[in-house]
C-alpha cells in the first residue's frame, strides 16, 4: 500500500472514524494514527457521511480542515469525559 499524502478522516454512519482503512472507536484514536503515519503535517480533514449529506440534499463530497484534535472535537460536539 502506497504512504497517504493526506491525513483523511472519514465519519462513519455508526459513528467509528476510518483512517486509510483503519476503524476507530474514538476521534483520540484516528489523530493518533495520523500522529505516527503523518508526524509532519498537521492538517487533518474529517470527512462527512455522502448518504447523511444526500439527505439534506447536498450533492457531493464536504468535509472540515482541522489544525488539531480540540478543534474537531469541537466541530463534532464531543464533550470532554469527566
Amino acid at each position: 500500500m502506497a504512504k497517504p499524502k493526506f491525513r483523511d478522516i472519514k465519519i462513519q454512519r455508526n459513528g467509528k472514524f476510518n483512517t486509510n482503512g483503519t476503524v476507530h472507536e474514538t476521534i483520540e484514536e484516528a489523530f493518533a494514527y495520523w500522529d505516527r503515519k503523518l508526524p509532519n503535517n498537521d492538517t487533518t480533514y474529517l470527512i462527512l457521511p455522502n448518504d447523511f449529506l444526500l439527505e439534506s440534499g447536498i450533492e457531493g463530497e464536504c468535509g472540515i480542515m482541522c489544525f488539531s484534535l480540540e478543534y474537531a472535537k469541537k466541530c463534532l460536539g464531543v464533550q470532554k469525559r469527566r
